[in-house]
C-alpha cells in the first residue's frame, strides 16, 4: 500500500462477526449517511456478490448509473482508497477489479507489530 489511507475505528466496535455494513462503518471516515459510506458500500457489495469480480467497463457502468448522486472524481477517489487499503485489487492484464485479502493481512501484521511493542521489555 503506497498511499496513506486514513482508517478510523473504535476497538470496542470490532468483533469477528461483523456485517459488510459494519465493516464499512468502521473503516469509513464519514458516518452512515455520508456519500463516502454509501459509495463504499455500493462498490464492495457489488464486488463480493456474484462471481466476485467486476470488469473495468462494469465499474464505469456502475458510476454512470449513479452519476446524478456522485461525481466521477468522488467515485474514483473512493475506489482508489479501497485499492490502497488493500480491500480491492485491479488486474491490469484482465482489466478486472476483485475483492482482496490484503486488508486483513495488513491488519494482522499491524496486530503482530503492536503485540511485540506491548510485550517487549
Amino acid at each position: 500500500m503506497s498511499k496513506k489511507s486514513k482508517i478510523v475505528f473504535n476497538a470496542a466496535d470490532i468483533h469477528s462477526k461483523l456485517t459488510l455494513e459494519e465493516i464499512i462503518a468502521l473503516i469509513s471516515t464519514g458516518d452512515r449517511d455520508s456519500p463516502e459510506y454509501g459509495l463504499t458500500l455500493m462498490i464492495l457489495k457489488n464486488l463480493i456478490s456474484g462471481d466476485r469480480s467486476i470488469s473495468k467497463d462494469q465499474m464505469y457502468d456502475m458510476f454512470m448509473r449513479n452519476r446524478e448522486h456522485i461525481s466521477k472524481a468522488s467515485f474514483y477517489r473512493i475506489l482508489s482508497r479501497l485499492i490502497s487499503r488493500g480491500m480491492v485489487t485491479f488486474d491490469d492484464k484482465r482489466q478486472i477489479y476483485t475483492p482482496a485479502i490484503l486488508f486483513s493481512n495488513s491488519l494482522q501484521k499491524l496486530a503482530i507489530a503492536w503485540e511485540s511493542l506491548v510485550l517487549s521489555q
